[in-house]
């Protein structure tokens, strides 16, 4: 009987180092980035995407929010004419890594001259260059974006904690092999 109660705590040690991994959202870093792509012109600071973001940007001028799980709205607060530069606009980061952009794509815009072309992106990045152009407040551009998750990989702790449940399992298993060749 000491043996089967053994065995089940070892077993349910083992689980709940598996069940300890924490499952947490991505973090997204969002930057103001004026006249060209390497100059921040404003840090929008950092947000977890659980249960959405929204950032405030260009001095409260543009607000920019996940609205649905793969749907995010940049909204005009405020007339503004983004001047002529090689970049004007906003950078949204994935600081976390387990998103992977494989699409993102103009769903719909209300600001004149804005287009397909003005939206760029890589794995773990997306940039709007509003460069150019002239937006009165409530318009909006609509972005949809695709995205796969990359493979997590487990901390070094927890695979300790995993493997010192196993050594126990066959510690006990051995043991009580043992215990019925010598009885």
């Amino acid at each position: 009987m000491k043996a089967h109660l053994r065995l089940i705590g070892a077993t349910a040690i083992s689980l709940a180092t598996l069940a300890a991994v924490p499952t947490r959202a991505d973090t997204i870093e969002a930057l103001y980035l004026y006249p060209n792509l390497g100059t921040v012109f404003e840090n929008d600071g950092t947000q977890s995407t659980s249960p959405g973001f929204s950032f405030s940007m260009d001095s409260g001028d543009i607000t920019l929010a996940e609205s649905h799980g793969n749907t995010d709205t940049l909204t005009i607060n405020a007339f503004n004419v983004f001047g002529p530069a090689a970049f004007n606009g906003p950078e949204i980061i994935d600081l976390t890594g387990p998103l992977i952009f494989t699409n993102v794509s103009l769903a719909s815009s209300t600001i004149v001259g804005f287009n397909s072309s003005d939206v760029t992106f890589d794995s773990s990045h997306y940039w709007l260059n509003l460069e150019g152009l002239t937006a009165s407040a409530g318009q909006t551009v609509v972005l949809n974006f695709s995205a796969s998750t990359s493979t997590r990989v487990p901390e070094p702790v927890t695979l300790a904690l995993f493997g010192a449940g196993l050594l126990g399992l066959g510690f006990i298993y051995r043991r009580r092999t043992v215990k019925r060749a010598l009885s």
